[in-house]
């Protein structure tokens, strides 16, 4: 449990005043942020289960400016196991650790897509997952002292993309972290899934003279 209180396929294009308000959605911890020292990343409550290998790889694809984070394999037990979020109990938790990884790029974030898939890249249905956060140890909100949002993903996120002109600044290094709560009910438990995030940027090479950056 992570309690934050304590604390390629090619996406949709959309027209600018659809994408500002996207970027509302997207973007309002960066919004939301302030200058100030990083807070510590909070110490995982609920760790791995037993014997599990979890491992999260980055790579970047520089020919479609992507960052493309990958992490698994998962057990996703089924829902009303007592083991998950929906496990009869309504409550702000994790079912994953929080994945860590570095922002490996110099550039403006704009946007990203989440996929669930299995062992061979089969997709699973997004219906499975209750939601995916990430979250930015670099940068605070406002109003608590606790990371931003930098993104968030649920049963029914489709995917996001901002204009080139549109983004948050993001350096190389930034410290970065993902999880995801199950929501299984297909009956079954599932085993060896993977969680599969696409993140668009613009280079901060692009030659691009103006844009429009959502700072803290």
């Amino acid at each position: 449990m992570v309690d934050l209180r304590s604390i390629g396929s090619t996406v949709r294009r959309r027209a600018l005043p659809a994408a500002l308000t996207a970027a509302a959605a997207l973007l309002a911890g960066a919004c939301m942020g302030r200058p100030g020292t990083p807070p510590t990343p909070p110490p995982l409550q609920r760790p791995s289960p037993p014997g599990a290998s979890t491992k999260v790889s980055v790579r970047v694809d520089s020919s479609q400016d992507l960052v493309l984070m990958e992490a698994g394999p998962f057990r996703i037990p089924r829902a009303g196991s007592g083991l998950g979020h929906h496990g009869g109990h309504m409550h702000e938790g994790a079912d994953t650790p929080l994945l860590l990884f570095d922002w490996p790029v110099d550039g403006w974030y704009r946007g990203y897509r989440v996929r669930l898939v299995d062992e061979n890249g089969d997709t699973i249905p997004q219906a499975t997952m209750h939601h995916v956060i990430g979250v930015n140890f670099d940068r605070r909100q406002v109003v608590y002292p606790v990371p931003e949002r930098f993104m968030g993903a649920g049963t029914e996120t489709g995917d996001i993309l901002l204009p080139k002109q549109i983004g948050v600044p993001m350096r190389k290094g930034t410290r970065l972290g993902v999880y995801a709560v199950w929501k299984n009910h297909t009956g079954q438990e599932i085993d060896n899934a993977y969680i599969r995030v696409a993140l668009a940027y613009t280079p901060r090479s692009s030659g691009m003279k103006r844009r429009l950056s959502i700072r803290t």
